[in-house]
Order: C-alpha cells, then structure tokens, then sequence
C-alpha cells in the first residue's frame, strides 16, 4: 500500500543536545537553540524516512532474513527458509472434561494421538442401583428404587429402617473374584436420615473378615471408596459387596448409587492409597459391563460460550427471529424464556451480557455439579442468582460446580405472586457468556470440532496392549487395532455344541485369528462371564472359553448359556435360528398357558417367545409377559417397546488378535481450532455424527427426530442432540427439549416447525449416546506463533486438496469396481433352486440402492412367511411390495406373487392366500430400492 503523506523534510543536521537535557527534557522558560531543534526535526524527519523505504525490503531474503524476522519472498518468489524454520509449536494434554485454554493467535489443532482404555465392572448392571430385587436382604429394612435422587442413570437405591433399636440394615451382592488378585469398589452415597451410610467387602469363605467406609455429610452424594485383596477379607473365590445404613429408629435411611467393582494392577491398587475419594472416583468412573473409549471427540468453543437461540432448551414458547434474538410476551404472573446448560470450571469467574428491550428482563444462573444433574433442584451447588439484563454480569462457580444453567427470563429474584413487572413484551437478543478477563462486545459463538468414530480398547486390568489412534502423515486418523470387539447377536452363525442339565454350551467359529484365553465377554445384564481356559471344560452356566488354531474348535468362543436365563429345557436342543434369537434378547417358554418360566421340552402344546425386558409378575404371582410371538424371532428386541424401557443390549465379547492391524476410520472431523483469546475445550467420547435422520410429523404442527409414539429412531438413544443438518448444512430451525425414555428414544429431542420443514431434504443429526463410554486424554499439538500457524494452514490446506484428489479419483473407479453379492440364509425351509439356475443373492450399489436376484423353491408358502432376513444397511426406510414370478407343482403356468420387503428387513411372501403362491420355483430377481430415501 502506497504513503500517503508527505515527509517533513528537513535535512539541517544540527547538534545533539547532550545527555542531562535528553533526560530531563524541556523546562518553562527554556529557549532551545536552534542547532538542537535542528537535530530534533532532522532525526524525526531521517527516521520516519527509513521507515518508507525498508517498509518493504528488498534484499534476497531466501539467504539472509530481514532484521526484524518477517517471512517475505524475493523477486524470484522464494520463501526465507531460515525464518520458517524457527516455526514453534507445543505439545498439549486435553483432559477429559472441559478445560479453558488461552491462546495468542487464531491456530489449528493437531490431533497426534488417543489411546485406549477398558473397565469391566464385575457388577454389570446390578451397579445402577435400580433393581432392589438384585440385592440380598441382611435385615429387616424396606428397600425400593428412588428416582427423585440418583447420580447417574434413572435412580437410586433407598434403604430404610424397619425397626426401632439402634442397628446396621443393609442389603449385598456376591461377586466372584481371584485370590491373587487386586481390587477397587467405589459407590455414591447419600446419607438422609442415618446416622451413617457404609460400603463393605466381606469374605465368603468360612472365617471370612471385612474392610468397610464410611460417609461423613447429610443429604448430597458423595464418594465412597476401599481397595482390596481378597486376602484381606480371609476369601479366594468370592466376597460379598454390602450397603448398610446405621439408624437408630424407624424410617430412618440412604440411598446408594453408581456401585461399581474392578479388578485392577497392582500399581493402580498402590496408587490408590494416596489418592483422594474424587480422584478415585474420576479414574474409576462408574460403567456397566465392558466399556471402553468410544468416539472420542474434542469441541472447541472460542469466545462466546453461548450458542445461537435456536440451541437453547424453548419448549415452543418463544418466537425465536434468527441465532442471537427471541421474544415472547407474559401475562399476569408468566415466567417465560429459554435456558441453556454451560460445562463450566469450578472456582472459576465468568461474565455474561444480555440485551433486553424490557428493563424488567433478567439472567438467572443455577450452579449445579454436572450436565447430568442440571435442572434438578435438589442438586444446586448454592441458591441461585439474579442479574439484569443490559449489565454486565459477574459470576464465580463454587467448589465443584462443573454445569451453569442460564435463564433468559422474565422472572425476577423472590417474585411469588402476580406483578406487574413480570407483564410485557420481552426481546433478548446479543447474549453474551465468557471466561471472566475484562467486558468485551457481543459476537457469534465460533465453536469447531476434532471427532472419530472408533472404540479404543486395552487390557481392562493394567491397560497394556492398548488401541491406539493416531494421526498419519496424509492428515488422515487411523487405529493401531489389538482388539477385536464383536457383538455376539443374532447375525453370528451359533450352533448347540453340548448340552449338560442346566445350561447349555453354544459356539462360533471363524472369528478373526485369537490369542487365546485374552477373551473378556458379558452378557445381556452386563454380568462378566468367567474365563475357562482353552483344553479345560465349561463345568457351569454363565462361563465362556476362547480358543486359538490350535483347538479342536479353532478361532471359537464358546459360551455356556443356561435354561434358566434361555427357557430351553434340559429335553430341548435348540436350532440355530432358536439360539440366535436368544441372543437378540428373546426367551422362550412353553406355550399355550400363561407362565413364562415353565420351560421348553419339545411339549405337543408348542413354544412362545417373550422379550427379556417384557417380563413381570401377574397380580395372582405369576410370572408373565407383556408380549409374546409363536414363530422364532428374527429382530432383536431394541425394535420393539415393551412395559419397561431399558437399553437392550447384547453379550460382547472383546479379545486379543492374534496379530495387530491398522484400521482407517471411514467417520470423523478434523476441524478443531483455538481462536484468539480464551478458548473452552471439551473432551469427551460417545459422539454420533450425521447419522441420517427420518424426521416424522406429530402432534402441533411439529416435525421430531426421533420419538416412541412415531417410531423413528437412531442407531443409540440420544444423550444430548449437537446439531441438525439440511442437506449437509447446519439447520438452525431445529430446537432442543429435555425428554425421558418414556417418551422419546432418549433424554433429548428436538422439534421444526411444519412451516420450517423441508420435505424434499436429506436431514443428518449429530448427537451424543446415552451408552456409557470412557473418556480419554486427546495428546495433540499446537502452534505457538504465526510462523507455525501459517505452516499448519498450508499442510492442512494440501491434505484438504490431496483427499479430494483421492476421493474424486476413487468415485471415478467405482464403476470398474465389481460388486460384492452377499448369500442370504433361507428360512422356512426355502432352498437354492439350482440345477444351473442362479442361486439368491443381493448387492447394495454405490448409490445406495439393493438389487436381489436368484431363483428358490421349496419352502412354506403361507402368507407373510419369512424368506430371509436382510441386514440392517441393506433395508428400506418403509416396507415396499414387489411381484415376482413363481410356478406351483400342479400347473405349468407361471403366476405373479407378491413378496414385500419391509423396514425391518424381512423379505417376505404376503400372497392373500397360500393357494396362490408356487413353490416348486419363486424368482427374486427384479427386486431393487433405494436404501437411502
């Protein structure tokens, strides 16, 4: 850019005056002579003169760098590779949880690596304190679920006092456990009315001794821990988890929450002895089953920590204008806005700002211990406060406060009846939240996010042989895989092995090369089965064996499942189609009378199926079901809903590979950057994104995404809603409520406007699972000054163009690529025709669309009888119906039948009468959808 002021020229040298009048400067009455105020201006006039002609340098920078160290090009256009090399950068630890970062300038973040970590709770999903029948009985207490105080999940588990002398009531649960081995048990505790809550490990073995803890304060939870061997209490093989209140009369108790028992190293179990209770408690976070570190993520909110209106939790009761402005207006004693729930650092001060057309417009602040918690009056940290709006607000989070929930309201502090200032019309617009520095002006949230979907696992006892995701030179992540996690559900080929009275052995074969006996594996309630290790024999239920190639049973697990839990009887072998469907939550019982404990023997009366979580007890005490099918189910039993709205889930199996693989990441972002001034990092894990949605109209004019009443849900249940996109764009018309599993499939949905909906669109949601994964320490790098800022721009803009490059390239190969025909497996009794004829076969193409051919015969031919079962990425978004051409035995005339393909994947005959359909040969051939509609 060209000066444009002249210089004042004055080129009289003049005469430096000397040092004593330089420091001291010019004094009233003083007359300088003129020889030194000719040396000032030429020195001024000299300088700024330099300034002009070296504001560009001109010397061949690429060999000697301008004094003041800027990267400039020469006339040949050559970098100052001298100057780019003193580019700077610092290695960085994001914790999990959120953490404030300061930074200097505008830099990307490096994501260099994430590793691993398993937890096996040997309590599985007795842990949730949500089943008082999971728990023995030591006295005379009531025991029942509280669901009005918990610390994670639906609710606690209270124990109250049934007698009136001074006692210890409690309630155990016996674990199994290893001689040699070392142990931590830790629950939360919330002391109402006792005079103390206790946690206690006692040996079962004859003599057996105790190590006990106990709780200190009144009416919140807090953290209960104790290590242990099971040399301590006296025991080798198993000990007793009990919960005791101490009470003095009746009606008189506690609740307890979270219980959860690991085995762990033997440097953990030091460790421990100088560990506080929270620390303990944040290394060893409550999990049910096997869990490890899924979809990892890092979210980065620069500036601004409040998201635009249409983010904030509404309930359709304001009119929201566009991010940063909503109004609405109040009658009589109304209290109206919208909220939103802030992760925040304790003893930490932050400033907010709102602008209010009303003068009677407020900024309510709740402090609460986490997200989980928020909006639970039981659980404020402290009483709230109230700020105006128009002001600067000033704040400090207490001690242990990691969530503010922040009104925009109408509502003022001790306001109880009606007022006239509650009245009016309200516009908020501008608002404004920061980590506290100094006030500065209102701008937009500029947030950015790092992410992969990939589960990380390791040694769940000492964390050796862990996962570990990296970043590779091409800017791409990937995964150093050791172990193989597998859901053993009902795609797996079982067959029955053995049968021994009282369970039954099952087993799959071909998995990916084993090492063997490394095999961790839980069942349908989270319950760790224990390990036999290969050549011994399986002598119990509930205990698995994972074989190597050198077995006589190669590269199998082998679980022992018992007729107890599966309803087969001791008389009963059942099928591969029967054992899979115990596998996808179904248990069967014999038919035509109404107890579903009565077992199946291969009785004249037939068999039923019931899901596991529709069970119950009849008003007369028998045990029934909700539910129940008389033909072997092909659906696992998260399709259905039932009386209780539990998370199905299956029994998983985690082991050691025989050899590592690096495994590429198909999902992830890699677009996390600091901003300048005070970023709020989040690290977390369970993070789905853009999973494609089916948004259904429902009651008030309102489009959801998912919802039990509609039927439209997601891969997981939803713990928190991120982001809605139209047509691969954010959709800032979408707003988020609180929900419950009763109601929607999750504890968050959000709802359009029927006049904000686009019918014709693709919509994509990102969100958080409501399963529980481990968080993990993301390790990654960041430039510290411009120089190295600017190299990380230009690296990641040549990844950006070299991916497109290979995407492009890979789309223009996809057609020379051949498809990859999958072979169903027939039910009913259906078979492959043969004799020349092409057998059944689908493909799904890269447009997403499902092509079926082949030709069968054979089987049964009565309306709606299953052909197959389609996997759940080859099914329509609805049930389609197709005629295809198919010939009986008594004529030679080919006739036209319909075979439907539902939501569900069931390829299916539904001819109106079974006289109508041929099987002496069905043709599926003409079969094609489009998957992705």
């Amino acid at each position: 850019m060209a000066f444009e002021k002249q210089l004042p020229e004055w080129k009289a040298k003049g005469i430096k005056p000397p040092q004593n009048k330089l420091d001291e400067g010019w004094k009233a009455q003083d007359k300088p002579p003129a020889a030194w105020l000719n040396w000032q201006m030429n020195s001024t006039y000299e300088a700024l003169n330099e300034l002009q002609q070296h504001a560009v340098d001109g010397r061949d920078v690429s060999a000697v760098p301008s004094p003041n160290g800027i990267v400039r090009l020469d006339g040949e256009g050559h970098l100052n590779e001298q100057a780019l090399a003193d580019a700077k950068y610092k290695a960085i630890q994001f914790m999990p949880g959120v953490q404030v970062v300061e930074s200097d300038v505008d830099t990307p973040l490096k994501v260099e690596n994430v590793q691993g970590r398993t937890l096996v709770n040997l309590l599985g999903r007795v842990g949730s304190c949500e089943d008082a029948s999971a728990f023995n009985k030591k006295t005379k207490l009531e025991v029942s679920v509280d669901t009005s105080r918990k610390s994670q999940g639906q609710g606690s588990l209270l124990l109250v006092s049934t007698v009136p002398e001074k006692i210890f009531s409690g309630v155990g649960r016996i674990i199994n456990v290893n001689p040699d081995s070392y142990y931590v048990a830790v629950a939360m505790a919330n002391n109402i009315t006792s005079k103390r809550l206790r946690l206690q490990i006692h040996g079962m073995s004859p003599g057996g001794q105790f190590v006990n803890t106990d709780t200190s304060g009144w009416n919140k939870f807090e953290p209960l821990f104790i290590r242990f061997r099971p040399s301590d209490v006296n025991s080798t093989t198993s000990v007793e988890v009990q919960l005791w209140i101490e009470t003095e009369g009746v009606n008189a108790g506690g609740c307890f929450d979270a219980l959860r028992v690991f085995e762990i190293s033997k440097a953990d179990y030091d460790a421990i002895g100088t560990m506080t209770a929270e620390q303990v408690v944040n290394r060893f976070p409550y999990v049910e089953g096997t869990t490890n570190v899924k979809n990892p993520y890092m979210l980065v909110k620069s500036g601004n920590l409040l998201p635009s209106a249409f983010e904030f939790n509404n309930n359709f009761v304001t009119t929201i204008h566009h991010d940063y402005s909503f109004e609405f207006t109040a009658i009589e004693k109304e209290n109206k806005g919208l909220y939103y729930d802030v992760e925040v650092l304790p003893n930490e001060s932050y400033c907010t700002r709102v602008i209010c057309s009303n003068s009677n417009g407020n900024i309510r602040f709740e402090y609460y211990t986490d997200m989980n918690s928020a909006g639970n009056k039981n659980k404020f940290l402290q009483p709230r406060t109230y700020h105006k709006a128009n002001e600067y607000a000033y704040i400090r989070t207490p001690a242990g406060c990691g969530c503010v929930r922040i009104y925009l309201t109408n509502e003022y502090e001790g306001g109880t009846s009606i007022e006239s200032q509650r009245e009016g019309h309200y516009v908020f617009s501008n608002f404004l939240m920061f980590p506290e520095s100094k006030p500065v002006l209102f701008f937009p949230q500029q947030s950015s996010i790092w992410a992969a979907e990939y589960e990380l696992a390791s040694n769940p006892i000492d964390g050796k042989d862990m996962d570990i995701l990296f970043t590779c030179e091409d800017g791409i992540p990937y995964v150093r895989e050791n172990w193989k996690k597998i859901s053993l559900d009902g795609n797996l080929n079982w067959v029955c092995m053995s049968e021994t009275p009282g369970f039954k052995q099952v087993l799959v074969k071909n998995l990916t090369p084993t090492i063997k006996n490394t095999g961790y594996v839980v069942k349908f309630d989270g319950k760790p089965l224990s390990r036999v290790v290969q050549g011994s024999g399986i002598t119990v239920a509930d205990q698995h064996a994972l074989t190597d190639d050198a077995d006589q049973y190669p590269d199998a697990i082998i679980i022992s499942v018992s007729n107890e839990d599966s309803g087969w009887g001791n008389e009963y072998t059942p099928s591969t189609d029967e054992i899979k469907a115990y596998f996808m939550g179904w248990r069967v019982h014999k038919g035509a009378q109404g107890n579903v404990n009565v077992p199946f023997n291969g009785e004249t009366e037939g068999k039923a199926w019931h899901p596991l979580d529709a069970r119950y007890t009849s008003h007369e005490g028998v045990p029934s079901a909700s539910f129940y099918v008389t033909t072997v189910p092909t659906l696992p039993v998260k399709d259905y809903d039932y009386t209780r709205y539990s998370i199905w889930r299956p029994y998983k199996l985690q082991y050691l590979k025989a050899k590592p693989t690096v495994e590429s990441i198909s999902n992830y972002e890699l677009g996390a950057a600091l901003g300048r001034g005070s970023n709020v990092v989040e690290i977390g894990s369970g993070l789905v994104m853009r999973e494609k949605a089916d948004p259904l109209q429902g009651q008030g004019n309102q489009f959801y995404l998912h919802s039990r009443g509609l039927g439209n849900r997601f891969k997981y249940l939803v713990k928190d809603i991120q982001n809605v996109y139209r047509n691969n764009a954010k959709d800032s018309k979408w707003q988020v409520y609180t929900s419950s599993l009763e109601v929607d499939f999750g504890l968050e949905n959000a709802g359009c406007l029927a006049e904000n909906f686009d019918t014709s669109a693709v919509y994509h949601v990102t969100y958080t699972m409501l399963e529980e994964t481990l968080k993990a320490t993301i390790r990654g790098s960041v430039a510290s000054n411009l120089l190295g800022t600017i190299s990380n721009v230009v690296h990641n803009t040549g990844d950006i163009e070299r991916r497109l490059s290979v995407v492009e390239t890979l789309k223009s190969n996809k057609d020379k690529v051949k498809p990859t025909w999958i072979i169903p497996s027939l039910m009913n009794g259906w078979i492959a025709y043969k004799d020349g004829f092409l057998n059944p076969r689908y493909y799904k193409d890269e447009y997403g669309v499902v092509h079926i051919e082949g030709l069968i015969k054979g089987g049964a031919v009565a309306a709606t009888t299953n052909l197959f079962l389609l996997p759940p990425e080859y099914r329509p978004t609805g049930t389609l119906i197709f005629s295809v051409v198919g010939l009986s035995g008594t004529t030679s005339v080919p006739t036209m039948i319909r075979v439907d393909v539902t939501h569900d994947g069931r390829v299916i005959i539904n001819q109106s009468h079974s006289t109508d359909v041929g099987n002496y040969y069905l043709s599926l051939t003409g079969i094609s959808y489009n998957t992705e509609q």
